[in-house]
């Protein structure tokens, strides 16, 4: 049987008679902020398993009779803000469990708090005013306890033994300078921390999940790697100036989110090979270098979708097992101008809608793909992106014939007759015209005088089908 009063804003006081249920299991009060007092008779509730008095700000103290509770199991004050002390006889609930008591105002919690033995949740979030000494005295007795939250306890002391049940942790990342012999904790919650360094958590080498929730952090990596190896879960909430985020060789790492980092400019995944669900990268406004070095089949299809990585230069696929790259979307990494696909020995082709990227500059191929070197030297023969593909440093297609600029000839000069093959396209026009664009003979306009008059060839490339001291002499004749 249950009684639930919660958000009895009007509720000032609870019946004396309230002893009389003698069967009530639960008595949840939440949010009732007009309760000043429990009655005395409340020790009376022999069979109640969970007493809830969250938000219940009117509350000063609580009754001695409290300790009677004796099958009390889930005891919750949070947000009690007026409540400064618990009486000593609650070291006599001996089945209480979950102990929840964030931000009250105590200055002191009572040393009999220690004798619960079969305690296992203790939250003392945002109590600000406990003083130093004590919660390490009484900690240190809790052998049973497997969740603390002490984030926000600025005056928490040094702590230098271990708990041998405890495996999740919530405090504040300067409190680990005064923590040791963390051994068995398994998941991390770190507030408020401005300069982390894994050097700070050695200790807690079998970390399975951390997260991290701050306002001043700019850089996380993990180059410590023994301490990320059991790391499962990684979870960077709310984090403004973080700036830079590199992980590497995190073997057992699943799930990545970042929430709220909007500063983000770099991002390398490396040598995470159970990290296969990305988070939402795109969408980062700031993020001008990223590097995906994982076992990921196939991209999200929001990567390439028109807006997304409004300001990503450098994208780095090489070493992972992408099979496909996804269709390009005009308007997509519109400052994109190196894509890396070294060593990607599974992806065997790439759209042709690639050439959306307008700005790329460098498509690395490497050079152990021969399928996917092969595919794109006959795909993009004639694309306009075909400048960019390059096989360790040079171009995979390199044009015969390029054109940068044809100028006037002067008398005497030797001249350089092109193939009857591949003539050039007379285009009737102003004589002060000079062709000023690259590409291949082939399918190029060439823009001639109406009166013809000899041109000098003053770029770089070799002609097709001409003799060596012809190719020597890099000159041509307009026809």
């Amino acid at each position: 049987m249950g009684l639930d009063l919660s958000f009895g804003r009007s509720l000032k006081a609870l019946p004396k008679g309230l002893s009389n249920l003698k069967h009530l299991i639960y008595l949840h009060l939440e949010n009732c902020q007009g309760l000043e007092r429990l009655p005395k008779s409340i020790g009376g509730l022999q069979m109640l398993v969970s007493l809830c008095l969250e938000g219940c700000d009117g509350l000063q103290e609580l009754p001695k009779a409290m300790g009677n509770l004796r099958n009390l199991k889930n005891l919750n004050l949070k947000y009690c803000i007026h409540l400064k002390e618990l009486p000593n006889s609650i070291s006599k609930l001996e089945k209480l469990e979950n102990l929840h008591l964030g931000f009250c105002s105590f200055t002191k919690l009572p040393k009999s708090l220690g004798q619960l033995k079969m305690l296992v949740v203790l939250d003392l979030e945002g109590c600000e005013k406990l003083a130093d000494e004590l919660p390490p005295a009484i900690l240190q007795r809790l052998e049973s306890l497997e969740s603390l939250n002490l984030w926000g306890c600025y005056r928490v002391g040094e702590f230098n033994m271990a708990l041998p049940s405890l495996t999740n942790l919530k405090m504040d990342e300067k409190d680990l300078y005064t923590w040791t012999g963390m051994s068995h904790v398994r998941s991390l919650i770190i507030h408020e921390s401005s300069d982390l360094r894994q050097s700070r958590l050695k200790s807690m080498e079998e970390i399975q999940a951390l997260t991290l929730h701050t306002s001043g952090i700019k850089v996380f990596s993990s180059h410590m790697t023994t301490i990320f190896l059991n790391l499962k879960t990684l979870r960077l909430s709310f984090l403004p100036k973080l700036q830079s985020l590199g992980l590497n060789d995190c073997p057992n790492l699943v799930n990545l989110t970042l929430n709220d980092c909007p500063n983000l400019e770099g991002v390398a995944l490396t040598n995470c090979p159970n990290l296969v669900c990305l988070p939402a990268l795109h969408s980062l406004p700031r993020l001008g270098s990223l590097v995906l070095r994982l076992s990921i089949k196939n991209l999200p299809q929001s990567f390439t979708h028109r807006g997304a990585f409004p300001a990503l230069n450098l994208f780095n696929l090489g070493q992972s097992n992408l099979v496909e790259f996804p269709e390009v979307e005009e308007g997509a990494m519109p400052k994109l101008q190196w894509l890396d696909f070294d060593d990607c020995i599974s992806l065997h082709t790439l759209p042709a809608s690639i050439s959306l990227l307008t700005n790329i500059q460098t498509i690395d191929l490497g050079s152990k793909n021969e399928k996917l070197i092969t595919s794109c030297k006959t795909n993009f023969r004639n694309s306009t992106i075909r400048k960019s593909f390059m096989v360790d440093g040079k171009p995979l297609i390199p044009e015969e014939v390029v054109f940068e600029s044809l100028v006037p000839m002067e008398e005497g000069m030797t001249t350089v007759r092109s193939s009857e093959k591949r003539p050039f396209q007379k285009v009737h026009g102003d004589e002060e015209r000079l062709l000023k664009r690259g590409g291949s003979i082939l399918g190029s306009d060439f823009f001639m005088p109406s009166s013809p008059k000899r041109f000098v060839y003053v770029g770089s490339s070799s002609l097709a089908e001409t003799t060596k001291s012809e190719k020597e002499h890099g000159l041509c004749e307009a026809l």
